[in-house]
């Protein structure tokens, strides 16, 4: 029950299935000299979470403006949203190319 709860989290937080598969194989073995490895494995999940939660933020930001932008309904500078937008497509690429590498 724990490993398939321990899957599931994994995979929602953008694990892929050989990045689980290799945690359990570091996890179960309890050899020290996997631990390296096991490290090095998170350390490049982590960073990638935290460039994502950059993205998400961003939406947010950019969903806030929008609402008060739009809410106005008169004459608006829409700069601000752009600008988001273009932050969002920035780190959005920086990590598909991390991805993809």
């Amino acid at each position: 029950m724990l490993d398939l709860q321990y899957i599931q989290v994994l995979s929602f937080t953008g694990f892929t299935l050989a990045e689980i598969n290799q945690l359990f194989h570091y996890m179960k073995a309890c050899d020290e000299s996997n631990f390296p490895l096991l490290l090095e494995l998170m350390k490049k999940k982590k960073e990638n979470l935290v460039k994502k939660s950059t993205v998400f933020q961003y939406m947010i930001e950019y969903i806030n403006e929008t609402e008060v932008v739009y809410s106005k309904k008169s004459a608006f500078d829409v700069s601000k949203i752009n600008a988001l937008a273009i932050n969002m497509f920035h780190v959005m690429n920086e990590l598909r190319k991390e991805q993809k590498s």
